[in-house]
């Protein structure tokens, strides 16, 4: 007859020992971290492709700031509202007090966080088809029957960070007139650096070009440096949106006429640069300057072996008659011509179009503007000049490259075609060879 085991000899009658609160609160923690890495590798390609960053701390910052504003913060803020709508006012104002400072608890810390350089990772907008793979590849990083495929779900990512915006070679550089309604924002790209002449306006609403426009503008096409700033003149149009890039930028240099803006330099006749083969010079104005606002524009020619182009602000006649007076024709001469004063008849003179002699002319003015800008003459006159025109009005923004190939002038409604905009008619991109 077998004798029973003894009650010792039994596994199941051992005492388990409870987990410790240390051990206990470590496994809480992995599992809303791994909570927090599902939703960071998630939501990663969608971040870059419609806000052209994410943040690189939001893993550190969320482990902590989520559970206390969401356990403590916010029902401390629904008790104190319940208690308002019982006309609790004492019982209120502590429970409001308690969530402040909680608030003010964790507040130093996220600022802190948010100052750091590693804090958000600025990248150019990707294109359609790499957001997919890594949506694709996010998809196997997370799904627990896929595990032996994550290294294909991690590979997925590379090209997103891969460069998307035209390599541009030595001599080679790119000019972007924004659409910024009636306002001016041209930003200019060689090999290795970039400038930004002018950045539309600021409303005294508020609503900012700078913000709004320019800077997701230069997310989207991965700046991650801004060289120089030219501030073209003292009109809130063209200055306005400044504040915001340089925010973001400080380290720009920075140009205007007469040096009227912080921090600035005035830009004088005859000052040059040169980037990777492409020369930067100042034509304008001189160092008497002219007495009106507008004349006083910065006159900025950018050229090299692949074509040029005559950046000119708010110059009118008599601005221009200064430069017909002093340049001769080889210096005044380009390519392509941004239309003075947005094609305003007080502009863009017969002597001083037939001397630049462009062969393309780029408009920046608002639709339908109060203006009425351009004025019908100015466009005739250019038209009867046969030199090709385009309007950020109607075209959009007007991408221009030089390189090897000529110069191409892309209007942004050309390459977003949009039913809703077929009234305005149809905008063919332009190419031609340099002078």
């Amino acid at each position: 007859v077998a004798t029973p085991k003894s009650s010792g000899d039994d596994p199941l009658s051992e005492e388990i020992e409870p987990p410790s609160l240390l051990s206990l609160f470590g496994k809480r923690m992995f599992q809303w971290l791994k909570i927090q890495w599902a939703v960071f590798i998630g939501l990663l390609p969608l971040l870059l492709l419609f806000f052209q960053q994410f943040s690189i701390i939001s893993l550190i910052a969320n482990s902590f700031a989520i559970p206390l504003i969401g356990m403590l913060v916010v029902p401390l803020v629904l008790l104190a509202v319940f208690c308002v709508a019982l006309d609790w006012s004492l019982a209120a104002t502590v429970l409001f007090e308690l969530a402040n400072s909680l608030l003010e608890l964790i507040w130093p810390i996220l600022e802190t966080l948010s100052s750091l350089p590693i804090a958000i990772w600025l990248d150019a907008s990707p294109p359609v088809w790499a957001v997919a793979l890594a949506v694709l590849g996010a998809f196997v990083l997370l799904a627990p029957k896929f595990g032996k495929y994550r290294i294909l779900g991690t590979l997925s990512f590379i090209p997103l960070f891969l460069p998307s915006s035209t390599i541009l070679e030595q001599g080679a550089f790119e000019v972007d007139v924004l659409d910024v309604g009636q306002g001016l924002a041209v930003l200019v790209q060689t090999a290795e650096h970039t400038l930004l002449y002018d950045a539309g306006i600021k409303y005294t609403s508020g609503f900012d070009i700078g913000s709004a426009v320019v800077l997701p503008f230069m997310r989207q096409k991965g700046v991650k440096a801004l060289d120089t700033v030219v501030a073209s003149h003292q009109n809130i149009d063209h200055y306005g949106g400044l504040a915001a890039v340089l925010a973001i930028y400080p380290e720009a240099q920075r140009y205007s006429s007469a040096g009227f803006y912080a921090d600035s330099s005035p830009c004088i006749r005859g000052m040059n640069w040169q980037w990777n083969g492409v020369d930067f010079r100042f034509l304008h104005p001189s160092e008497k300057t002219l007495s009106s606002e507008n004349n006083d524009s910065c006159v900025l020619k950018i050229s090299s072996p692949y074509g040029s182009i005559l950046l000119t602000g708010d110059i009118e006649r008599a601005a221009e008659a200064d430069l017909l007076m002093r340049l001769d024709k080889k210096i005044l001469q380009a390519d392509v011509l941004l239309a003075p004063h947005h094609g305003s008849r007080s502009s863009s003179s017969k002597a001083f179009v037939e001397r630049v002699g462009p062969e393309l002319a780029v408009i920046s003015a608002g639709f339908m503007n109060r203006f009425k800008h351009p004025h019908k003459t100015v466009s005739q006159r250019y038209l009867k000049h046969n030199i090709r025109l385009l309007n950020t009005a109607s075209s959009g923004a007007i991408q221009i490259l030089f390189d090897e190939s000529g110069i191409q002038a892309l209007p942004w409604r050309h390459q977003q075609k949009r039913y809703w905009l077929s009234a305005l008619g149809k905008v063919q991109p332009i190419q031609f060879t340099p002078k």
